[in-house]
């Protein structure tokens, strides 16, 4: 996640960007603190997920009749607890997005620190934040949605379209990443795509 955020944060502010920068992360001294807090949040994410996800699955193969013996329920039946789980992430994750942001601009601030900074910035903006991200990839959550009926009514077709899903679900991943600094310089004025009265405000709090 650190590293991702600094890809796409080099690119927005026209930065030069490198693949080597996903491992950002490691090699910073005080990155490791947030990389581990960012972890811990995506095992509370996952433990959640798993609580939620399994009762309904035995609910709904029980009800229907499903088995996993069939390649196609399997398969959506992952992609739907994978979707679960990254909807769980975000909520989990969301007053904390700007974090590494926050850390990338101020050289050994402390992880509490930047945790409080990115809290007191999203206070009264992450509903707005979540609809901003939602929206950015409301398309692609609509393919997935449609090739997931298509598929359904022609399971002939479901091989096909289970490889435009895979395509669609890392497109979303991939706007998800460039959300972050996209509305957090947004805020900032830096790019001055929500206001232009002062440009070189760098005030997060």
């Amino acid at each position: 996640t650190y590293g991702m955020i600094k890809v796409c944060t080099d690119m927005i502010l026209n930065r030069a960007a490198y693949v080597k920068t996903v491992l950002f992360g490691f090699n910073r001294k005080d990155a490791w603190k947030l990389s581990a807090f960012t972890t811990l949040l995506y095992f509370i994410s996952i433990a959640v997920t798993v609580g939620i996800s399994i009762p309904v699955i035995l609910y709904i193969f029980k009800r229907y009749g499903l088995s996993f013996s069939s390649g196609h329920v399997f398969s959506f039946t992952v992609l739907a607890v994978t979707a679960l789980l990254f909807i769980i992430n975000i909520a989990v994750n969301l007053p904390f997005m700007f974090a590494v942001n926050i850390a990338l601009e101020n050289d050994g601030i402390s992880l509490k620190e930047s945790l409080r900074r990115s809290f007191e910035f999203l206070k009264g903006r992450m509903i707005h934040f979540a609809g901003f991200a939602v929206y950015s990839v409301i398309k692609n959550a609509g393919i997935i949605c449609a090739c997931i009926f298509v598929t359904l009514a022609l399971p002939a077709v479901a091989s096909l379209l289970e490889f435009i899903v895979i395509i669609e679900v890392l497109s979303i991943v991939l706007k998800l990443y460039f959300s972050v600094p996209v509305y957090y310089y947004s805020l900032l004025a830096v790019n001055g795509l929500l206001k232009k009265d002062n440009p070189d405000s760098r005030d997060t709090e």
